[in-house]
Parts: structure tokens; C-alpha cells; sequence
């Protein structure tokens, strides 16, 4: 993510943080979290993404990638998953089937999340109480939009704050 630090400052004292490398597997690190600190509240997660995808970690989570490691996201069961990831809510499929798995509500958008100049805002449909203080999140001057081309295998941010991912 562009300008994590901003993110950061913007979390809530009583949230724990986790950040996902690039080269981590996403599912499993969340998973070993958990693990290691017991009972959680609730999972948010920062991410870009696109209807029924979020870019977080080594590769895409996706419809696929929830069935291939069920047992593991059965074990993130919260009180909710906010999903604030661009347009990852317009896949209905996907929140449904991250929400059975996990056996917990799933908060996602079907618009952008980010800054309200592009277009972005920081609300999910129907979520609880969020992670951050809204109020900081106005310095954060992006959007959370994954885009993906099919000829390089670098990460490149864009004008608009959209990032693009090799596919």
C-alpha cells in the first residue's frame, strides 16, 4: 500500500497491527496470528482489490484461494471481517464464501475505498465500529483499486492511486 504510514497513524490504540510483505502468504500469516494472540474481536484488512479479489501478500485472495485453504480461514471466526479493499463487495459469491468459511459477518464495499478526490470513501455496507480514526484517514490520498496488465512483473502506482499487479 502507498503511504502505509498514514494507515498507521490513522489505527485505533487498541488495534493490533499486521503487516502482510509481499512475499507472504496472506491466508497463513492471518491464520498463525491468530493463532498466537487467541480470541480476536475483529479482522480488518487493508488491501488493494477488485470485485471478488484482494491483492494482500504473495498472490490474490480469491474464491479459489478461500477453498483451497478453508480450514485455515475457518479458524478466523470474530465478531467481523471488514474487507477495505476497492470493489471486492460487488462480487456477492466471494463474501458469502469468506463468511461461511470463517463463520463470521464480512463487511466489504462495492465501491472504492480511499480518498474522497478519487472517488473513494472509507465506508463499508452495514459495518461496525472501524479500526481507524476516519477523521486522520483524510491525509491518506489514495484509493484501494487493483488493476492488472498481463506484461511486467512490477508493481507501478498510477495518477488516479489505483496500483497495477503483473497477472
Amino acid at each position: 500500500l502507498q503511504d502505509k504510514d498514514v494507515l498507521i497513524k490513522a489505527m485505533n490504540t487498541n488495534s493490533k497491527l499486521l503487516i502482510i510483505n509481499k512475499n507472504e502468504d496472506a491466508i497463513s500469516t492471518i491464520t498463525n496470528t491468530i493463532q498466537n494472540i487467541g480470541k480476536i474481536n475483529n479482522i480488518a484488512i487493508l488491501a488493494h482489490g477488485k470485485p471478488g479479489s484482494i491483492m494482500i501478500g504473495s498472490h490474490a485472495i480469491d474464491i479459489d484461494e478461500l477453498v483451497d485453504n478453508q480450514s485455515m480461514v475457518a479458524q478466523w471466526q470474530c465478531e467481523s471481517i471488514q474487507l477495505y479493499s476497492c470493489n471486492v463487495g460487488q462480487d456477492n459469491d466471494f463474501t458469502s464464501l469468506l463468511s461461511a468459511l470463517s463463520h463470521t459477518p464480512v463487511y466489504a464495499s462495492t465501491e472504492k475505498i480511499g480518498h474522497q478526490g478519487l472517488g473513494g470513501s472509507w465506508n463499508l455496507q452495514h459495518t461496525p465500529t472501524p479500526p481507524f480514526k476516519i477523521s486522520e484517514l483524510k491525509h491518506y490520498s489514495h484509493v484501494l483499486m487493483a488493476t492488472y496488465y498481463y506484461d511486467n512483473n512490477s508493481t507501478e502506482s498510477t495518477e488516479d492511486g489505483t496500483t497495477t499487479y503483473p497477472y
